[in-house]
């Protein structure tokens, strides 16, 4: 069987095609018989979709051009997907959540307690760190207080500018410094931050599989599916959900795990300029107790 792959024309997404060849390589694994002919997609300059890539793979879907793309669960889930599945576009697959960290990198001869080229304010050492990511941006100062984050659109003129100790450090997701194979470089340190600390989007560090909606092309690939993701995700949606029926939370996020038998939900809430986290965990068949219990604890809080 062959299946016909879009790939992103531009070169220089190095995450796109590194998810691509990743379910490429699970799917070999699960069938030997499978082959693949790439197709590169371009997207289009001016799209009304908030996902370019996402647009034009389920277009090219769509219209017979190719028979699978990847694209992010996140960005999946913050899309509005309705035209997507009437399209006749099906998703058909969810992979197992990589890593959903985040991690600091600075030189060998700097950690996060001894920035070198930080801002004096109030007498105290304001270290400037680089990210790619707005969201880290956004949310830097609750997890490392006096600290400046200064937004770079690329994961590799952050690591240059680190490089050039233009910064004191980069602040990336681990999955994606993973992908780009900066997580072993020579003279630099990684600082791990779980994610009980700094609490990820969901859909974060997990891939969607979209297909024609083909039976064969359907089940050829959802064998790689995660069930546990999709569980995690539905957790998630749920708790993020009952949490902003209460008009006064500006932001809520929730991740869920599940080790054999035993869920663990942890989530957090952003309102105004203050936060809130919170753990509960306990038998996966009691899930709906644990999700009542998260929120109730949460809004009793506040």
């Amino acid at each position: 069987m062959q299946i016909r792959v879009g790939i992103k024309e531009d070169d220089k997404d190095v995450i796109c095609r590194a998810e691509t060849e990743l379910i490429m390589s699970q799917l070999k694994r699960k069938n030997t018989d499978i082959t693949f002919k790439k197709y590169s997609i371009k997207q289009k300059e001016r799209c009304n979709q908030s996902d370019p890539w996402l647009d034009a793979v389920s277009c090219a879907i769509a219209d017979g051009v190719i028979d699978m793309g990847i694209t992010d669960m996140k960005r999946l889930m913050e899309s509005d997907t309705a035209y997507i599945w009437n399209k006749g576009v099906n998703l058909s697959a969810i992979t197992k959540r990589r890593d959903a960290r985040i991690v600091l990198i600075t030189r060998k001869h700097r950690t996060k307690n001894s920035m070198i080229t930080g801002k004096q304010k109030n007498n105290k050492k304001k270290a400037v760190l680089y990210t790619s990511s707005e969201d880290l941006k956004r949310h830097c100062s609750d997890i490392y207080a006096d600290t400046e984050c200064v937004y770079v659109s690329d994961l590799k003129e952050c690591m240059e500018g680190l490089s050039h100790d233009f910064c004191d450090g980069v602040i990336a997701h681990a999955d994606i410094v993973r992908l780009h194979r900066y997580n072993h470089i020579r003279g630099y340190a990684y600082d791990y931050i779980p994610s009980d600390i700094y609490i990820p989007k969901t859909g974060e560090a997990v891939s969607a599989v979209l297909t024609s909606s083909s039976l064969d092309m359907v089940n050829a690939v959802s064998c790689i599916s995660d069930n546990n993701s999709l569980k995690c995700i539905d957790i998630e949606s749920s708790v993020i959900h009952e949490l902003m029926m209460y008009g006064y939370i500006q932001e809520a996020r929730a991740i869920a795990s599940i080790e054999k038998d035993c869920l663990t939900i942890n989530a957090c809430i952003y309102s105004h300029d203050k936060s809130l986290r919170m753990s509960r965990s306990g038998k996966l068949s009691d899930s709906e107790e644990i999700m009542k219990k998260l929120v109730s604890g949460i809004t009793g809080k506040i």
